[in-house]
């Protein structure tokens, strides 16, 4: 799936927040976080979409469907 670094930026406490946004929001992080949006738009339009949501769901459903009616 989603891979920290390649398809968004990770944080872990609300502290470490706010230096983190200063951080990426620098000019000189232009192009990394185009890259990482990029990315990040590009693997979610590919594997997200919902007729993928769709079938995961029919996939979990149906074997439970298919025990209870034997």
């Amino acid at each position: 799936g989603l891979v920290v670094g390649v398809h968004f930026i990770e944080w872990n406490s609300l502290t470490e927040l706010p230096a983190l946004i200063r951080c990426w929001l620098h000019e000189e992080q232009w192009f990394e976080r185009q890259r990482i949006t990029t990315e990040g738009q590009r693997f979610v339009q590919q594997y997200h979409t919902y007729e993928m949501r769709v079938q995961e769901l029919v996939n979990e459903l149906l074997p439970t469907v298919e025990r209870e009616q034997a």
